[in-house]
Parts: structure tokens; sequence; C-alpha cells
């Protein structure tokens, strides 16, 4: 892989998988008003994608060390 390759996000943002409790949660929003649903399913996505962004830069980081130690 060169740098523009890994430095060029992804066109699909990419998020981890819907947790039971979080299905849960969201299921459990079905007989609120709908702004409330809204406002729970665009945190839940916030939420996914950051824990995915975090995952990355913390395998990123991980492999650095690794790497350096070698």
């Amino acid at each position: 892989m060169t740098t523009t390759e890994v430095d060029t996000p992804s066109p699909l943002p990419q998020r981890i998988r819907l947790s039971l409790a979080e299905i849960r949660r969201l299921f459990n929003l079905r007989h609120q008003a709908k702004q409330l649903i809204h406002t729970a399913m665009g945190w839940s996505t916030w939420r996914r994608q950051h824990q995915a962004d975090a995952r990355r830069h913390h395998f990123a980081r991980r492999l650095k060390i690794q790497v350096l130690a070698l």
C-alpha cells in the first residue's frame, strides 16, 4: 500500500455492528415520537462510526509499536 491509499478515506463509512443491547434500545423506541427515534438513530450511527475510527487508530498505533520493536 502506498501512503495515498492509506490517507484517503474509504467511499463508504465503515461502522461497528449493532450490539444486542443497542438493537434492544432502538427497538424499545418504536412507540416514541418520530423526532426521538430520528435523534436516537443519528446518535447510534455517530457512536458506531466513532468506535470504528477509534478501533482503526488503535490498531494502527499498535502496528507502529510492533514495527518499531522489530
